[in-house]
């Protein structure tokens, strides 16, 4: 996977004097069909109406909301996404107990950026 530089990721506070923390949210993608990805969308779309409401001084960021969750067909196009939210955001947040694949190298890019790490699924599912 590539790896994006660091030098060319705004810090939050530069992408809009509103915004003092960029989040990036890690959630299970894929599933195992059309109907699983549009599921797991509402679920990260609801998470981040909530989230909004407690942090609206927050940027989420979500690689399933940035993308169709449907006509997306490279899985490898997603990843790089992915990983220049996770370089952008100052911490990620995981939205569920059972971690995928695809979630799981999420947080290693985010561990190998000092990128602090949070679970939020027992609140955020309230």
């Amino acid at each position: 996977m590539e790896i994006i530089p660091p030098d060319i990721i705004q810090p939050a506070k530069f992408i809009n004097e509103h915004i003092i923390r960029v989040i990036y949210l890690a959630h299970p993608y894929r599933g195992k069909n059309k109907i699983d990805r549009w599921i797991n969308y509402r679920r990260v779309s609801r998470a981040i109406d909530k989230l909004r409401v407690r942090f609206p001084e927050y940027e989420f960021l979500s690689t399933i909301i940035s993308l169709h969750p449907i006509k997306v067909k490279s899985e490898d196009y997603a990843l790089k996404l992915a990983n220049f939210q996770i370089l952008r955001a100052d911490e990620l947040w995981i939205l569920t107990p059972t971690l995928s694949t695809g979630m799981k190298t999420e947080i290693s890019i985010a561990k190998l950026n000092d990128i602090p790490i949070k679970e939020i699924w027992t609140w955020i599912n309230k």
